[in-house]
């Protein structure tokens, strides 16, 4: 198969697809090393072994190197669903093609640390703080309101500082809860107590700046909740 040389792609006779030919990698080398700052570890499919990427018509159906870093360009517009299936070293996929998703990069480290963050911050907005003020403020709840400004507020200074486990524990038992209060039979009057019991009186001692106090309330009402939904 010949193209000519004056031509920076052309159309296989055989096959039908589009490639790019000598003088078209020529050219980019030229260039290379002045607009390409990518560091050594990453892998470029203009940069480094192209072999790892199989790609046809634009889809990439399999990526078979072993980069901790990736770079998808844009000449790629799909992406198989095993193209990084079993790819445990990978770390970072970085899409210059935003239309990509992100479903199709199951299978590797990076799609599961994302889908942990994306876990906790689901769970953040099913916390019983948060869901106990918008029960009590009904129509008028407002999510920076002054209970939970003050609770966030106490979270990320005093309890990040002393107790971090705490939060992490929080946020994982807190949408179960949630859930399971959320179907009783009398889930308002159960809203309204954790306001009253919990929310109200940890503004009053942090306010107070009774910060000790505050946590040791918030830990045993937790450990109740837990005990009493939980169990």
């Amino acid at each position: 198969m010949s193209a000519e040389n004056t031509k920076e792609a052309a159309i296989c006779e055989f096959c039908g697809s589009d490639f790019i030919v000598e003088k078209a990698i020529n050219d980019y080398n030229a260039t290379i090393n002045i607009s390409n700052n990518i560091s050594d570890s990453t892998v470029n499919i203009y940069k480094g072994n192209s072999d790892d990427f199989i790609i046809c018509a634009g889809m990439l159906e399999r990526y078979t190197g072993a980069a901790t870093e990736v770079v998808i360009p844009n000449s790629v517009t799909s992406i198989g669903n095993d193209a990084f299936r079993g790819c445990r070293g990978l770390t970072s996929i970085t899409s210059i093609t935003s239309s990509l998703s992100y479903g199709e990069f199951k299978g590797t480290p990076w799609y599961e640390k994302r889908e942990k963050r994306e876990d906790k911050k689901r769970n953040k907005r099913r916390c019983y703080l948060t869901t106990a003020c918008m029960k009590h403020q009904a129509g008028t709840f407002d999510d920076n309101c002054h209970e939970l400004t003050i609770l966030r507020g106490f979270r990320d200074t005093y309890l990040k500082a002393n107790y971090p486990d705490d939060i992490e524990t929080y946020y994982e038992i807190a949408p179960a809860i949630v859930d399971a209060i959320n179907k009783l039979p009398n889930t308002r009057s159960k809203w309204a107590d954790i306001y009253q019991e919990l929310v109200v009186p940890s503004v009053d001692y942090i306010e107070k700046d009774k910060l000790e106090e505050a946590y040791h309330l918030y830990k045993n009402y937790s450990l109740m909740l837990g005990k009493k939904y939980l169990s």
